[in-house]
Order: structure tokens, then C-alpha cells, then sequence
């Protein structure tokens, strides 16, 4: 007689949570998932173990693409219609980047995810 080993993860339920954490804040390190997972089923899972149900589930470590959360559509296209008004050769004007500047924030630079991973951050 043989017996089947049964897995953590069989159980929707306790997957269910794991994705939603993910799906929640996917730049939380397995630690948190650790303490998530046990805040909702009090008892415990390693790492390695939700670190397994993310590869199964393609779900992989990845760099965030990052936007603005002062972000407006409508400014932006409000700031590029003036510009083609305004502007008639591209000396006339510079523009200084400083989208990628955050020193004074501690924004994630990594997430989960099977696509892309978006999250909003504060450029100052």
C-alpha cells in the first residue's frame, strides 16, 4: 500500500492566501509571507516552501517598473500640447530627469509577480 505525501499547497485555501499576500504587496519578502501565512492559519511554513509554490505558479522575482503616484494624464497631455504650441526646435529647451532620484524615500526595487510588476512610489 502506498501512501501520497500530502503537500501544504494541496489546500486552496492556504494557496488562496499566499496569492493574495502576492497580489497584494508583491514586494514583500518571504519572511513576510512567513508571518502572513501564520496571522491567518496560525502555524507556520518555511520559506523554501512559498518560495516552491511561486515557481510552480510562475511567479518570479522581478525589477519593478515604477510610477509616479503624483502622476496626472491629463497634465501630461495638457504639458505636451503646450510644448508642440511653444516649441519649434528642440534647442530651445532642457529637460533635467530626476524621475529616478529617490534618496530621501525607500522604495522597493523588487516584487513578484508573472507579468509585469507596477507599484506607485514616491519620486521627491
Amino acid at each position: 500500500k502506498t501512501i501520497t505525501r500530502q503537500k501544504i499547497f494541496d489546500n486552496d485555501d492556504y494557496k488562496d492566501t499566499i496569492l493574495e499576500l502576492c497580489q497584494w504587496n508583491p514586494t514583500q519578502s518571504l519572511a513576510k509571507y512567513v508571518q502572513g501565512f501564520y496571522g491567518h492559519h496560525q502555524f507556520y511554513i518555511g520559506r523554501n516552501t512559498i518560495d516552491r509554490l511561486f515557481a510552480r505558479e510562475n511567479i518570479t522575482w522581478k525589477k519593478i517598473a515604477k510610477v509616479a503616484i503624483e502622476s496626472d494624464d491629463e497634465e501630461c497631455a495638457l504639458f505636451w500640447r503646450c510644448y508642440a504650441a511653444l516649441v519649434f526646435d528642440t534647442k530651445q529647451v532642457m529637460f533635467l530627469d530626476e524621475s529616478h532620484r529617490n534618496d530621501k524615500t525607500a522604495n522597493p526595487t523588487y516584487g513578484r509577480g508573472q507579468g509585469r510588476v507596477v507599484v506607485k512610489v514616491v519620486f521627491s
